[in-house]
């Protein structure tokens, strides 16, 4: 669990931390090391509509504070390295950055957090009438998942790991056929697809605004 609290930077306890939790738990060294023979993860938030320049106000609400403000380019499977890794005590210091594809704005989001930041994403949704399309494909436990969100709060979430449903029922509401039907990086651009997302726009070289960020002291 703790490998996988650094790997994903989960710091905030949730049951998607318990879902990576569980599957790092399946996993020898054989398992392992054939994630990295994978496609490579990705992690993005898809946003409808242009909201790009409101990006920093939802990192923000989601108690991030923006150390600075830059630009890299390439494509969703390589900008997480191109954006820079974590660094300093804990891994604090962290890369989001985003793009804009015909109708959609692109949040990549290398640690896989925000998605526990429901009541915040929702009231994004209010504020800028916009919906949430949370797509995440990570090879070392072969999660392939979709969480979605409009200005009520989560309306979809179809979550696989290692080619199987969660355990816990509940956690599919109203699934993605596309990644039920192959619950891998394929299936999971091919749900994308179904829901209107311009895949070969999402995968193509781009240039990024990347923020470097830090999680806010609270007392």
């Amino acid at each position: 669990m703790r490998f996988f609290k650094k790997l994903f930077g989960l710091s905030k306890p949730s049951e998607y931390s318990d879902n990576f939790a569980k599957a790092a738990a399946t996993l020898d060294r054989k398992r392992l090391n054939r994630g990295f023979e994978r496609p490579p993860s990705f992690s993005v938030l898809i946003f409808q509509g242009h909201v790009g320049t409101h990006i920093p106000e939802l990192l923000e609400a989601c108690n991030y504070q923006i150390l600075k403000v830059g630009k890299a380019h390439g494509s969703v499977t390589n900008l997480h390295s191109q954006m820079g890794m974590p660094r300093g005590p804990n891994n604090s210091i962290v890369y989001k950055g985003y793009f804009s594809i015909p109708g959609f704005t692109v949040l990549l989001e290398p640690e896989m957090v925000l998605l526990t930041w429901g009541e915040a994403l929702a009231q994004f949704c209010r504020r800028f009438e916009t919906k949430i399309l949370i797509g995440i494909w990570e090879r070392v436990s072969e999660t392939a998942a979709i969480v979605e969100f409009d200005r009520n709060g989560l309306t979809r979430r179809t979550w696989y790991c290692q080619g199987s449903p969660s355990e816990q029922p509940e956690q599919q509401i109203n699934p993605r056929s596309a990644l039920m039907a192959r619950p891998d990086s394929e299936g999971l651009k091919l749900a994308l697809k179904e829901s209107g997302v311009p895949v070969e726009q999402l995968f193509r070289e781009v240039e990024i605004t990347v923020y470097e960020l830090t999680q806010k002291v609270t007392h």
